[in-house]
């Protein structure tokens, strides 16, 4: 474990940019900018873009920005996480960037791990584990993330399978960012823009390193087990297929973990009508270009049923011994 030491400014310190994006964050953005000013490792700038909130997000914003010359606040019209966050870093001065959004925490010598570690490890990005937590609930839990160092198109594989790093943890290197040309604005992939950007670095050769310890607290929202959660996969299959657009030699891999997405959704989730299970369909056939045998997934959903079709699909598609219905109905391929 690492020791909680005050990292003293020096000749020698790099600065790190902290990028937070704040959309009618009134609520709780008071704790994440404290969260920043208890760092151990002081040499920092807070760059907080505000995406057109209508609360008091600025108002709070101001007030911490009047008393600490490293904040810096900087307004814009609504263009959601990908241009806010891009709007930060050209507005930024720092060797590194960090990110942080507007209700989320860091622990206090989350940046002198992490300043360190990059240059210790050699890497480009590291990141690390997180605490989730729920206002006013008793218990929190670790979002999981896997020890170790990762690099390149070899490890895009295991990236491909979920989005393993939690931006909130995240340190790297203004470089690759800006070699990569940031994050994506585009408005469907929004809320997975950030998998877009980890999945462009592995691929353009960058490395990574994972660190087990927790470094920050993941705030989930009241209703986070709701559609909101669930829109995710859709802009998740929006991102491998912007992928296998830029990267058409990785093609194969992107397509396996787009079947895996659906598959998985579709076993994990209550769905409680057919539109959401007809527009992931929906999007496998516009990938392909032509019509698809999954079309008869609509129709089985709806004979048979939310409960009679998850039953239906979870016994044929594991089952490796059954004849092709996992490739002639279920299989999506970009």
């Amino acid at each position: 474990m690492y020791e909680n030491k005050v990292v003293k400014v020096n000749m020698n310190s790099r600065l790190v940019s902290v990028i937070m994006p704040a959309y009618n964050a009134a609520a709780f953005i008071g704790e994440s900018i404290q969260s920043v000013i208890a760092q151990t490792y002081q040499y920092w700038e807070l760059i907080i873009i505000d995406d057109g909130s209508t609360d008091a997000t600025a108002e709070r914003i101001k007030k911490f920005a009047e008393k600490d010359e490293r904040i810096k606040y900087i307004y814009q019209e609504n263009g959601r996480q990908g241009k806010a966050r891009n709007n930060g870093i050209r507005n930024s001065r720092g060797e590194y960037i960090a990110f942080l959004d507007a209700d989320d925490l860091w622990v206090p010598h989350k940046l002198a791990i992490q300043v360190d570690l990059i240059n210790k490890e050699m890497v480009d990005l590291v990141f690390s584990d997180a605490h989730a937590f729920q206002e006013n609930k008793d218990h929190s839990f670790s979002m999981s993330v896997q020890p170790g160092n990762f690099k390149g198109s070899h490890d895009f594989a295991y990236f491909l399978e979920t989005n393993r790093i939690p931006i909130l943890t995240v340190l790297t290197k203004r470089t690759a960012i800006e070699q990569v040309n940031g994050f994506s604005e585009r408005t469907e992939l929004q809320n997975a823009e950030d998998l877009h950007l980890w999945l462009k670095l592995l691929l353009e050769g960058y490395s990574f390193f994972a660190l087990k310890d927790s470094l920050a607290y993941y705030r989930l929202a009241a209703n986070s087990a709701t559609a909101h959660d669930r829109q995710v996969i859709f802009q998740s299959l929006f991102v491998l297929q912007d992928l296998s657009l830029l990267y058409p030699v990785y093609k194969k891999e992107i397509s396996r973990a787009f079947n895996t997405r659906i598959h998985q959704f579709i076993c994990q989730n209550n769905i409680n009508d057919g539109k959401v299970l007809e527009r992931l369909l929906d999007i496998g056939n516009a990938i392909k270009k032509k019509p698809s045998a999954a079309v008869a997934f609509k129709w089985a959903y709806r004979l048979l049923g939310k409960r009679l079709f998850r039953l239906m699909y979870k016994r044929f598609s594991t089952d490796p011994h059954k004849v092709q219905l996992i490739e002639d109905v279920s299989s999506i391929s970009i």
